[in-house]
């Protein structure tokens, strides 16, 4: 990558001169680390292209250099396409309130959901009803059933984190739950004192069950730009889980791989995992 120069800067002039006076700077981020490697993988960020693009580099230990990768492939095609082939989306001036702007998605396919699994057109959640959760000692047990179902897979360990700590003051245990199930169901919860650790464990999950049942919390406060479904989620069941509130489903559209995805069709036909999606506002023609 050394004999590559100044990719990043390169891109960023390349970028700005394409866009005139609406020019923006390349926004990058960083994919998940391959499992059986400590190195990095950037992805650099074309929002103003029409469809919007987005570039992933080779894998490199550190991030300047993934991000130089990244870089030198979207300069590529860049150059290959030339100004007079390359499509800018339109721009407004200011944003309305619940107006969702373009943004990426990253899903990682998982295989189908359970069979147990209600219809999707269920009710908007499956919380067990509060004298269910009374039970201090099942608490933990109706959390975790009640995110699996949810999600319709087993949840990932960093997706619900049990911090334990001993306050002297307190003299007890006392436990946060850390929740992050796929960009929705988000929170830290900390129980009481306690002189077992598992009784603190089910008080933190009780009032994470608590707080769950009362918000309803389906909806993320932004889309997620990374996600774990099953591969015969369709596209509708995706937006009106992770689309946020304010924001009418009607007005979005999925795109994958430069084309509309219609609502019904499933994760698992548009590609290998990940599938890259784009959600933006409906365009009229």
């Amino acid at each position: 990558m050394e004999e590559a120069g100044d990719c990043i800067g390169d891109l960023e002039r390349s970028y700005g001169k394409l866009l005139g006076r609406l020019a923006k700077k390349p926004r990058y981020r960083f994919q998940p680390r391959p499992n059986n490697m400590g190195n990095f993988v950037a992805v650099v960020c074309l929002d103003a292209l029409h469809p919007p693009m987005e570039f992933v580099g080779d894998s490199y230990k550190m991030k300047q250099v993934a991000k130089h990768s990244a870089a030198l492939q979207a300069l590529n095609y860049l150059e290959l396409q030339g100004p007079e082939s390359i499509c800018i989306a339109e721009t407004r001036s200011g944003s309305e309130r619940g107006e969702v702007r373009r943004s990426w998605m990253y899903v990682e396919l998982l295989g189908e959901g359970s069979d147990e699994t209600p219809p999707v057109d269920r009710e908007p959640t499956s919380l067990p009803a509060e004298p269910e959760i009374r039970n201090l000692s099942n608490a933990k047990g109706r959390l975790l059933e009640f995110l699996v179902k949810e999600v319709r897979r087993a949840l990932y360990e960093d997706e619900a984190r049990w911090d334990c700590d001993y306050s002297m003051e307190e003299a007890g245990f006392k436990v946060t739950l850390h929740l992050n199930v796929s960009g929705w169901a988000v929170g830290t919860f900390q129980s009481s004192a306690f002189v077992r650790k598992k009784e603190a464990e089910q008080d933190a999950a009780k009032t994470a069950l608590r707080h769950l049942q009362k918000t309803k919390a389906r909806r993320p406060q932004s889309l997620p730009a990374n996600l774990r479904l099953p591969t015969d989620i369709t596209v509708n069941t995706l937006l009106e889980r992770y689309l946020p509130e304010g924001i009418d489903q009607d007005d979005c559209d999925i795109i994958c791989a430069g084309a509309v995805v219609g609502g019904d069709v499933c994760l698992g036909s548009l590609g290998t995992s990940p599938v890259q999606l784009v959600v933006q506002k409906r365009q009229e023609w």
